[in-house]
């Protein structure tokens, strides 16, 4: 995997951010410590603590209450459940011994016939690992109607926000880019960056396609440490604009 460049500007490099671990708690009828332990050591080294400060700073006066530091993980029971947020704590569920997640076991194996058990953990705790990085996302993101995010975001073009419709989009948006930018690459999957399936609906698909073409944009902002501002809600409104377009025709 090619190495985000964190700290671009040596201004910045000068206040590093402080690492943090984000507490996992395992709430499963037979928890697995060791499962734990591999999911933190993931998240560690794939920086999402440092990525979601990161984000923090990107959001400003658009963020939610909610600091990187108060973000934590709660592994449960599958049931059938997909990775969510609650408030600042993400659900994950997961079967013991980094098994299965969300059905990922039988679309490798149709694709790629019978894997180690190794590389289904790496595969699986690189998913995970992504998976929280774009929930603890929202977790900072104020987009609720009548927000400072979706006022500007109605102020910045002719966008109807009908019960937030559109805040909603471009906070998915944001989330799904950003999680893009630092997928990683793992063998013989490719990358890990969320893909348009064809069991999405239309919304979600929305969402995915728009956060590719906020991607360069994000990129950028994150690299140079900007900050969220009009100039960011015009280019997102236009490249909503251009989604919906692509979606009428």
């Amino acid at each position: 995997m090619k190495k985000f460049d964190m700290f671009p500007n040596p201004e910045f490099q000068e206040n590093k951010m402080e690492r943090f671990k984000i507490p996992i708690s395992d709430l499963r009828e037979k928890p697995d410590p060791g499962q734990v332990e591999k999911l933190e050591k993931q998240l560690e080294d794939d920086e999402i603590d440092i990525i979601l400060q990161k984000v923090k700073n990107f959001l400003t006066n658009y963020s939610s209450p909610v600091k990187p530091q108060e973000i934590s993980i709660e592994v449960i029971d599958p049931e059938n459940k997909k990775v969510s947020i609650e408030n600042e704590i993400v659900k994950i569920p997961m079967f013991a011994s980094c098994e299965e997640i969300e059905g990922l076991k039988e679309k490798l194996f149709e694709k790629f016939g019978e894997l180690s058990k190794d590389k289904y953990e790496e595969i699986i705790l690189s998913k995970l690992s992504s998976k929280i990085l774009h929930e603890g996302i929202h977790a900072l993101i104020e987009s609720k109607p009548g927000s400072k995010f979706a006022k500007d975001l109605e102020i910045s073009s002719d966008l109807e926000n009908t019960e937030g419709i559109n805040s909603t989009l471009l906070d998915e948006a944001i989330a799904y880019g950003i999680q893009s930018i630092y997928s990683k690459i793992v063998d013989p999957v490719g990358s890990l960056e969320p893909r348009v399936l064809d069991s999405d609906d239309e919304f979600t698909r929305k969402q995915k396609i728009l956060g590719q073409k906020l991607k360069p944009k994000l990129e950028e902002c994150l690299k140079q440490d900007k900050k969220i501002d009009k100039e960011f809600f015009v280019f997102a409104c236009n490249k909503i604009k251009e989604v919906e377009s692509e979606f009428r025709s």
